[in-house]
């Protein structure tokens, strides 16, 4: 179903008056839907951890009946009981150990899948997220953080899932049992050796919790930074090297590095100091000593039994393993947090307002208007300040201007990356606001300078503006392209396998390539973000061929730095400080004298003295040879 839209009534209505639109023009909407913080997020797996947890204590309860049986046989031993009569507390032993390692491993089990599921939940969630968010969005953040909160964030979820309501329960089960049947057999023999641990459990935790706060944040925002700049210096190996950027990107990588790797010794010293000293007080030897020792001293003054002391030493042993295992699962789980925070962060990304169907184009589906555009990244400084432009059906329209001026935010407010904050873009005369993001994607192509390719075949790469498309339309798009001749000459041709950075192919060629897929979506609006950046001179004058054959009945808006490509465009809008200051053909803008004018100027007499130097070290270099 579609929906009428009276453009010229809807100017300057209100989205709540607008019929099937959720919030239009009201800037970004809150992902209200979306989990706030990790108890939220985990909401899926709460049953699962509870009966995980219920199981587990459980089985740690009677986990402890092993100890206790021995306790008791000893007991009829001294006391000079028939030895047949104690072989039913053999019996309940090992029924006991039976109970606990199923109950203890049916609950790991059980959370284990849960949380494989709600990892595989969060994932699909996450890239669902990624596809309503402002394309605007990925311009504040590294690929390495996305990838980071996708993959290995979502995978350190784990041991708030898997370990905690199972590990913990069953710890505590073992604790708070093990203590009641102490206090039951002796009060102050329990108390003593409750008081003797916590002094040294308190004394080693000191340093550990100053570790989990500031420490583990600084580790954490060390990893993302260095997930971030190892992702930046691979994907732009190419142009590290090729620009002569090694120095400067291999430092950035080294100096975080460098900062990770003091992070993490940072944190693992100080936990690691408090956890070392925990494990050794804690170890079997260390309690059974200290039992031993009380419980010499008690019997020695008549306060205890010696089956009372046989009883701690067998029961208190497995008590500080659980303290343990409590301070480790405390570390496990502050990092699940973080990471949790993370996807949370993501879910709760704004989204910019759709309407629930499809507009009816009125116009001409070509043609882009801007009336009046204004926008700000921050909501106080505008970046764009009352732009009006008009590009129509058939026509190149290039931006150009100093840098910083506006130009590719102008281009991307077209995509809508973002919402303007004032005056209104029109695609086909219906304003962009009113169109579903697949329905406004779909009748344009976007091509930077930064090339996009994926692990596939050339023909793959091209098929991704129209897949299913026959190999006689892929071929017939890279000849528009000017790419064709430069496929065939590959290993296997349309068949030869590229990779991240486009393999076999040169900036300029791959930018070619992409402009191929363009041509293959055949879009009716088609923009281009400094489409020549990593060209040659050979490339550009393809590309320009290419973007040429594109222009015939679709509208062209492109970004150019070099003048010299959009001299045959047909306006040329300079913008310059968020302004529309001058528009109209190459001649005319030169006639004015204007700022089109002293850029040209300056680009053309940087290129005239580029040319004489090459010229002068040609005569030069011919001058030497002939003396020679």
């Amino acid at each position: 179903m579609t929906r009428n839209v009276d453009q010229t009534a809807r100017t300057d209505r209100s989205a709540n008056e607008q019929p099937g639109v959720t919030n239009a023009h009201a800037g970004p909407t809150d992902a209200h839907a979306g989990p706030t913080n990790v108890w939220q997020l985990t909401a899926s797996a709460h049953r699962s951890m509870l009966l995980g947890g219920l199981a587990a204590f459980i089985g740690s309860a009677i986990k402890l009946v092993p100890y206790i049986a021995l306790v008791e046989i000893g007991r009829g031993l001294l006391a000079g009981e028939d030895p047949s009569q104690l072989w039913r507390w053999v019996i309940v032993a090992v029924v006991a150990m039976v109970i606990h390692g199923v109950a203890y491993m049916g609950a790991l089990g059980g959370n284990h899948r849960t949380e494989a599921r709600l990892r595989y939940e969060l994932r699909l969630r996450l890239v669902e997220k990624l596809k309503h968010v402002a394309l605007g969005w990925f311009n504040d953040r590294s690929s390495g953080v996305v990838r980071k909160s996708i993959t290995t964030d979502t995978s350190a979820i784990h041991s708030l899932v898997a370990h905690l309501a199972g590990d913990l329960a069953n710890t505590l089960g073992t604790i708070i049992v093990g203590f009641g049947y102490l206090l039951y057999l002796d009060a102050r023999f329990a108390g003593m050796m409750i008081a003797a641990s916590v002094v040294l459990i308190i004394m080693c935790m000191i340093p550990t919790m100053r570790a989990w706060g500031n420490d583990f944040n600084a580790y954490a925002n060390a990893q993302r930074e260095l997930a971030a700049v190892t992702v930046e210096m691979v994907d732009g190996i190419k142009e590290v090297k090729n620009f002569g950027m090694t120095a400067s990107v291999y430092g950035r990588f080294d100096e975080a590095r460098r900062r990770h790797g003091e992070a993490a010794m940072q944190w693992m010293r100080n936990s690691g100091i408090g956890m070392a000293v925990i494990q050794a007080v804690m170890q079997p030897a260390a309690t059974l000593a200290l039992a031993a020792g009380i419980g010499y001293w008690m019997v020695s003054l008549g306060w205890t039994a010696p089956v009372t002391v046989l009883a701690f030493m067998l029961v208190w042993v497995g008590i500080p393993e659980g303290l343990t295992t409590l301070v480790q699962l405390g570390q496990q789980l502050y990092a699940a947090r973080e990471a949790a925070r993370s996807t949370v962060d993501i879910l709760q990304a704004a989204e910019l307002p759709e309407p629930d169907e499809s507009a009816v184009v009125v116009g001409n589906p070509s043609r882009v208007e801007l009336r009046d555009v204004e926008f700000s990244y921050d909501e106080e400084t505008q970046v764009i300040k009352g732009v009006s432009l008009t590009c129509e059906p058939g026509t190149v329209t290039a931006l150009v201007g100093p840098s910083g001026g506006g130009k590719s935010t102008l281009a991307k407010l077209i995509a809508r990356f973002w919402d303007v904050d004032a005056g209104a873009i029109t695609v086909g005369g219906v304003d962009v606001r009113d169109q579903t993001s697949r329905q406004l994607m779909s009748s344009m192509a976007l091509v930077f300078q930064e090339v996009m390719t994926v692990a596939d075949t050339v023909a793959g790469n091209i098929a991704l503006g129209k897949p299913g498309a026959s190999r006689e339309e892929i071929i017939a798009a890279a000849q528009a392209a000017n790419i064709h001749e430069r496929i065939m000459t590959l290993p296997q041709g349309y068949d030869t396998m590229l990779g991240e950075g486009a393999g076999f192919l040169s900036g300029g060629e791959a930018q070619r390539l992409t402009i191929a897929r363009a041509m293959l979506a055949a879009p009716s609006i088609l923009i281009l973000d400094e489409a020549t950046a990593q060209a040659d001179a050979h490339s550009e004058l393809e590309i320009q061929r290419a973007i040429t054959g594109l222009a015939e009945g679709r509208t062209v808006i492109m970004i150019a730095h070099r003048l010299s490509t959009i001299t045959s465009a047909d306006q040329i809008a300079v913008i310059d400080d968020g302004r529309a200051v001058e528009v109209g053909t190459h001649e005319e803008l030169l006639a004015q004298g204007g700022l089109y004018a002293d850029l040209w100027n300056a680009q053309t007499a940087s290129m005239n003295a580029a040319a004489s130097s090459e010229s002068a070290a040609a005569a030069c270099s011919e001058g030497e040879a002939g003396h020679v």
